[in-house]
C-alpha cells in the first residue's frame, strides 16, 4: 500500500522528531470503486445519493514518520451516481471564530447536505463561504484545503 511505503521512506530518511498526516484515495471510473486509507488525517466525509446523512470514511491508520511497520487499513466504496465524498484539513473543521468556537465537523456536514444538489465546485465555495462567515475577522490558523469527487448521474 502506497501509505506504508512512503512511512518506510520517511522514517529512513528523516533525522528529526517530524511526522506528516495524508489520506490517499484512488478512484476506479470504470467499476466507480471508490478505495481510500487515511495515516491520521481528517476523516473524510461520503455522502450516499441516497441518503439524507454523511458517513465519516474510517480507516485504521497512524500518522506517517512515527514507527514502522505503520498500521494502516484502506477501505472500499463503491460509489452511486449523485454520491459525494469530501476530504478536508483541519483548518476547516478547526477554524475558531471570536469567541473561540470551533466550525466542526457538525456544522461542516450540514453545509454538504443542503449544497448537495450543486456541482462540486460550487459546494466547495458554499463551504469556503460559511467557514469565513463563521470565523468573521478572526484570522485562520490553519491551512483550508478541500477536495471533492462527485460521481455525477448521467445527464447532469
Amino acid at each position: 500500500m502506497m501509505l506504508k511505503r512512503t512511512n518506510e521512506l520517511m522514517l529512513a530518511d528523516s533525522t528529526s522528531d517530524m511526522f506528516v498526516t495524508a489520506y490517499y484515495a484512488l478512484l476506479d471510473t470504470t467499476t466507480h470503486n471508490f478505495t481510500y486509507a487515511s495515516a491520521g488525517h481528517n476523516l473524510g466525509l461520503h455522502l450516499p445519493a441516497a441518503s439524507s446523512l454523511p458517513e465519516t470514511m474510517i480507516t485504521e491508520g497512524i500518522p506517517l514518520g512515527i514507527t514502522a511497520p505503520a498500521r494502516i487499513g484502506q477501505k472500499t466504496l463503491t460509489m452511486q451516481p449523485g454520491d459525494l465524498v469530501v476530504f478536508y484539513t483541519n483548518g476547516v473543521t478547526e477554524a475558531i471564530n471570536a469567541e473561540e468556537q470551533e466550525f466542526g465537523e457538525a456544522r461542516l456536514a450540514e453545509i454538504v447536505v443542503a449544497n448537495r444538489h450543486l456541482h462540486t465546485e460550487a459546494i466547495a465555495d458554499a463551504i469556503r463561504a460559511a467557514v469565513l462567515d463563521f470565523i468573521g475577522d478572526t484570522p485562520p490558523f490553519d491551512d483550508f484545503t478541500l477536495v471533492l469527487v462527485k460521481l455525477e448521474a448521467p445527464g447532469s
